[in-house]
């Protein structure tokens, strides 16, 4: 399962590469990579940061020495980590949310630092801490990142190359009531896809 997880994330880091490069299909590769990594998060949080194995999930002998507060914090962890993967992913893909989610996704590891260091100074020496906070530190180091870049920014690097598409979606996502601008940007787009 950790292997999963490492190939995963450098999927994922790859995409995000690709995307700002400007490759064909790393949209895809983005929107895949970071939505099976933080549904792995949110549904199996509690095995990663315990570390038991996928196939001993099921097993009462892998929960011997776990307490119920490791589980509960890795299960709040995963969570936390889903929500900010699927905030960075909204807000390279321009949906909407994304940069809500990143805030709040921000706010919970924010939390979740601070409960697993006040934990583990009570607890002493426990191998669940440093699987977390190595985790969130490198999401929250990206997440931080994209949170603080403003969106026009984010669409001058993405779509440098075709600077009518920018200029339209710009508009579109300054005046959503505006269909003057959702018609441009429609047009724009078809112009992007099609190839003319």
């Amino acid at each position: 399962m950790k292997k999963a997880e490492i190939y995963l994330a450098l999927l994922a880091l790859l995409a995000i590469i690709f995307k700002l490069a400007l490759i064909p299909g790393a949209g895809i590769l983005t929107v895949l990579s970071l939505s099976i990594l933080g549904m792995m998060y949110y549904f199996l949080g509690f095995a990663f940061f315990n570390g038991i194995k996928l196939r001993e999930i099921f097993k009462r002998s892998s929960y011997k020495n776990i307490t119920a507060a490791k589980i509960i914090g890795a299960v709040l962890a995963g969570w936390v980590l889903s929500m900010t993967l699927i905030g960075i992913m909204f807000r390279l893909q321009f949906y909407p949310g994304g940069h809500n989610m990143l805030f709040f996704g921000l706010l919970g590891m924010m939390g979740v630092i601070v409960v697993s260091i006040i934990a583990r100074l009570i607890a002493g020496e426990s191998r669940i801490f440093p699987r977390i906070l190595k985790r969130i530190a490198v999401v929250a180091a990206v997440s931080a990142l994209l949170y603080i870049t403003p969106t026009d920014t984010l669409l001058d690097i993405q779509h440098r190359n075709n600077p009518e598409y920018r200029d339209a979606m710009k508009n579109a996502m300054a005046n959503p009531d505006n269909d003057e601008y959702q018609q441009k940007l429609e047009e724009e787009r078809e112009k992007l896809y099609n190839g003319r």
